[in-house]
C-alpha cells in the first residue's frame, strides 16, 4: 500500500475530515490525522485519483453515489454520459484538496506519527 498525504488548501478541514472517516469508517487504521487540521495520511492500494474520488474531493463518492441511485432522480431515465455531465458540472462540496503519495519522509513530528508511517510503509 501506498502512503497519502491528503492536504486541505482552503478552510475546508472539518468537511474533508467527515468525508474520509465516513469512507474510511470500516479501515480507521488505514487513516492517521495530523495535529491542527493540517491533513490526513491515508494507507491506499489505488492511486492518488482514484482516492481522491473515493473520498469525494474530484467525484462523489461511492456513498453519496449509491444513495443518490435510490433517490427520485434515478427514476428519470438517461444515459450514462449525460448523468456524469451532471455529476461534473456541480459544484464540489468539500472544496479545494492536495492527494499526494509520500515515497520518502523527514522532519518534526511526534513519535505515533513516525510509527504509522513506518508500519505502513515495511507493509509494501
Amino acid at each position: 500500500m501506498t502512503i497519502f498525504l491528503i492536504t486541505p488548501l482552503e478552510n475546508n478541514a472539518d468537511k474533508l475530515g467527515l468525508a474520509i472517516n465516513n469512507q474510511f469508517q470500516k479501515l480507521p487504521h488505514d487513516v492517521f490525522p495530523l495535529s491542527n487540521n493540517a491533513g490526513w495520511l491515508v494507507s491506499w492500494s489505488g492511486t492518488a485519483i482514484e482516492l481522491s474520488n473515493y473520498v469525494g474531493i474530484t467525484k462523489f463518492p461511492p456513498s453519496v453515489v449509491a444513495t443518490a441511485d435510490q433517490g427520485p432522480l434515478n427514476q428519470i431515465p438517461m444515459p450514462m454520459s449525460m448523468a456524469q455531465q451532471i455529476q461534473d458540472a456541480l459544484p464540489n462540496p468539500l472544496g479545494t484538496a492536495l492527494v499526494t503519495s509520500v515515497s520518502s519522509y523527514y522532519g518534526v513530528a511526534q513519535v505515533s506519527v513516525w510509527d504509522w508511517m513506518k508500519s505502513r510503509m515495511e507493509g509494501r
